[in-house]
């Protein structure tokens, strides 16, 4: 299964459950807990889609998006809420996007699933690299 987003910080149960659906179309998460071990990976890993926490151990999700911005990939931050969060586009594609916009949970994984392709298995065709 083709890894290609990595999950910082503590997950929510609907952003669990996006994971879960995303695996089940093909699609690989790799986990981190704090910004340093993220910071670490993403230098020597490139992932497509990033998912954060808003606040981490040692410091921001938002610290992330220069690490992202020069894979050419995508951080979404969530913002914790009461009851849920708002996830806020950071970097999309390699370029800045923060105040653009802010979408809900179910918004995100149709926005994960626009990023990453229909299916791992398309996203193979060809020999193509994903990460």
């Amino acid at each position: 299964m083709p890894i290609s987003m990595l999950v910082i910080g503590p997950m929510s149960p609907a952003t669990r459950a996006t994971l879960e659906h995303l695996q089940r179309m093909g699609w690989g998460s790799h986990a981190a807990e704090t910004l340093r071990e993220a910071a670490i990976i993403l230098k020597t890993i490139r992932f497509r889609v990033v998912l954060s926490a808003e606040f981490l151990s040692g410091g921001s999700g938002y610290e992330l998006g220069p690490l992202v911005a020069g894979q050419n990939g995508s951080l979404f931050i969530a913002v914790a809420l009461s009851e849920s969060c708002l996830w806020l586009p950071v970097v999309e594609n390699g370029v800045k996007s923060l105040g653009k916009r802010a979408i809900n949970q179910w918004t995100l994984e149709n926005e994960v699933q626009a990023l990453l392709g229909s299916s791992a298995e398309d996203a193979l065709e060809g020999g193509r690299r994903i990460f």
